[in-house]
């Protein structure tokens, strides 16, 4: 089923046999779990995590795509010496050890994902749409360049839907009270003024002394600040899609096919609102206490029954998370819940009450009060998002087309044809990744021009987000440490920066021992710096100003500042003397308004942090040992 998405993922019938050829699929070999055993199908092994194996080959590919990531995102300045710092293969193999814990807890719990749910994951992420509509073509062409086969990435989303489900599940034992939600209120809202002067290393530039010995010095030290990358020079010709669509018109019969071949996307997704009463019971627990959970909430599903409310006798019985909210624990989709779960609560009608369900949780009794049905959205309603998509679609394929004509004169030399909105320039030389500002489809371009070879070569033409596009190499220059003279007045200028920061640090340090001992007033500091004294007006901590959110803690710092007391940041290349004003202070007069996004925020930040300690309790228990010969 994967294969077919790959080659026919665009048709309008393949969400509709999904599940179907998903059962097939598994049949015929595909992959039926998230965790492979102790087969290794990657060769030699490098490690075991626990029982199970971590190839050479497995580790060496992902590596390599680490490494091949920050390549490009860094260009020259990832240096070997970066990357020695970064202990990037240490980190890529914690990064796998992790990956595969998580999986093996995910399964010993039950989650599983289906071929089908990774294939609608795949079809549904922009990235390999066209149109918003799922192209296989564009599916291939973006993993072919991330050096990714098919299988590869497919297993890569599994992984991660599954890892994605496990942080969910762990995550719903997650509680806040009242007071907490009241701390963190005051902590985003609480206020405070301050008094600033700016200590800027410029101010001091004209106490350093330049002598050539140290720039040759200084230069030899940081030669790599001053390298280059490979840069390139070309030409592009590009056609936009705006262009091209605006003299195209379509049939109501066009419209209504186009609708039928994309009907997946103004599909509604099935969906449950889901209230629970939860006894928690540990799962190595003995048989009687699940009993008697069971016959607890059996007695309660009576009284609902009998008409009393499923809201109240949560609050009062209910050991989850959501029992002071009548436990509403929100909408649900399928595949969002543990599967034992899910099969019972999507059989439900709206307004019944299950039977109590046993979990490693304990034991839940689930009202739905909502069950909205899947469906598509009929024609009348989407019509112009119909005709926008389907304006945009066949534009690109005729821009595509126009533009590969173009193609063909230009690289028989022959006078580039009359085609309405063609544009075309050039570019001066640039590095990997730094295209001109002005050029179109930046990204592509600067892709497009360094896969090319040698001067004169001609890419292919390429589909962009506003047009298609193709490139000629017009010249190359290698990466190179150019001579001291090319670069001099910008050594002499980093050299003169980097002495005055270290006049400023030892300047401001003594000025702020003098005021904090009360031999040095604040004003007369900035007349004699002559500088105007800032006062910002009071801020909290999350819009406190720009400059106070440079350096770790400083906020942290200038909230402990009482009035009339003084501080020194230090920030990237500058540094600041603060004055306490006024004391810190709150209005709790938004408290209501905001309290039920702070509680969500809360409850998603203690989900997060018991997922992190039971991975954390996980790997601390988990063997990890190394077959000879392979290191880090």
């Amino acid at each position: 089923m994967l294969r077919y998405l790959r080659e026919r993922g665009n048709t309008w019938v393949l969400k509709g046999f999904l599940g179907v050829v998903a059962l097939t699929f598994v049949s015929w070999g595909g992959y039926s779990s998230m965790t492979s055993g102790n087969a290794v199908s990657g060769g030699r092994v490098a490690a075991w995590v626990n029982e199970n194996p971590i190839s050479v080959r497995e580790f060496e590919s992902r590596y390599y795509r680490q490494a091949e990531s920050m390549r490009q995102r860094l260009g020259a300045a990832f240096t070997p010496e970066l990357e020695r710092q970064l202990n990037l293969r240490r980190a890529t193999f914690q990064q796998i050890v992790s990956e595969m814990l998580q999986l093996t807890e995910a399964a010993r719990l039950g989650i599983e994902v289906s071929d089908a749910e990774v294939a609608l994951s795949i079809q549904e992420d922009s990235a390999f749409q066209i149109s918003g509509r799922f192209d296989s073509v564009r599916y291939k062409q973006v993993l072919r360049e991330n050096r990714l086969n098919a299988r590869q990435y497919e297993e890569s989303q599994r992984r991660a839907i599954a890892t994605s489900r496990l942080r969910r599940y762990l995550g719903l034992g997650a509680t806040i009270v009242e007071s907490e939600v009241r701390d963190a209120y005051r902590w985003r809202n609480e206020k405070i003024r301050v008094d600033i002067i700016r200590i800027m290393p410029e101010m001091f530039s004209k106490e350093v002394s330049v002598k050539d010995e140290d720039l040759k010095a200084y230069f030899a030290k940081d030669k790599a600040t001053f390298r280059t990358g490979p840069k390139r020079k070309a030409k592009w010709w590009f056609l936009p899609y705006a262009a091209v669509s605006a003299r195209m018109t379509f049939k109501e019969d066009d419209l209504i096919s186009h609708y039928q071949d994309t009907r997946s996307r103004y599909k509604v997704k099935e969906s449950v609102t889901v209230h629970q009463i939860l006894r928690k019971v540990l799962p190595d627990a003995k048989k009687e206490k699940f009993e008697k959970a069971k016959s607890l909430l059996a007695g309660i599903r009576k009284q609902i029954a009998a008409g009393k409310s499923f809201a109240e006798l949560a609050k009062a019985n209910s050991e989850g998370p959501a029992a002071s909210k009548g436990g509403k624990l929100g909408v649900f989709e399928r595949g969002q819940m543990l599967p034992v779960l899910e099969k019972i609560v999507f059989a439900l009608k709206a307004g019944k009450v299950s039977q109590p369900i046993q979990t490693s949780f304990g034991v839940h009794l689930i009202l739905v009060s909502k069950h909205t049905r899947g469906g598509v959205l009929p024609f009348s309603e989407v019509r112009s998002k119909v005709e926008a998509s389907l304006r945009d679609q066949k534009a690109r394929v005729a821009a595509k087309k126009m533009l590969r004509l173009v193609r063909y004169d230009v690289e028989d030399k022959k006078p580039v044809p009359k085609t309405a909105g063609l544009q075309s320039g050039g570019t001066g030389f640039f590095e990997r990744g730094r295209p001109p500002v002005l050029a179109p489809e930046r990204k592509i371009i600067s892709r497009l021009v360094f896969e090319l070879k040698k001067k004169g070569d001609l890419s292919t033409e390429r589909t962009g987000e506003k047009g298609t596009i193709f490139v000629r190499l017009v010249d190359m220059k290698p990466s190179e440490v150019p001579p001291l003279k090319s670069v001099e007045s910008r050594v002499r200028a980093q050299y003169i920066l980097k002495k005055a920061g270290e006049i400023a640090d030892r300047k401001s340090e003594t000025w702020l021992a003098q005021l904090q001992k009360g031999e040095k007033k604040f004003d007369a500091l900035a007349e004699d710096l002559k500088v105007k004294i800032s006062q910002p007006e009071p801020f909290s901590r999350l819009v406190a100003p720009a400059e106070f959110r440079e350096g770790a803690g400083t906020i942290g710092k200038i909230f402990q500042l009482k009035k009339g007391k003084f501080d020194r940041i230090r920030n990237r290349g500058y540094f600041l003397m603060v004055r306490g004003g006024d004391s810190p202070s709150v209005d709790m007069s938004k408290y209501r308004e905001q309290k039920k996004k702070l509680s969500e925020g809360l409850l998603a930040a203690k989900s997060r942090n018991i997922f992190t300690r039971r991975m954390g309790d996980i790997q601390k228990a988990a063997k990890i040992r190394f077959e000879g010969g392979f290191s880090l």
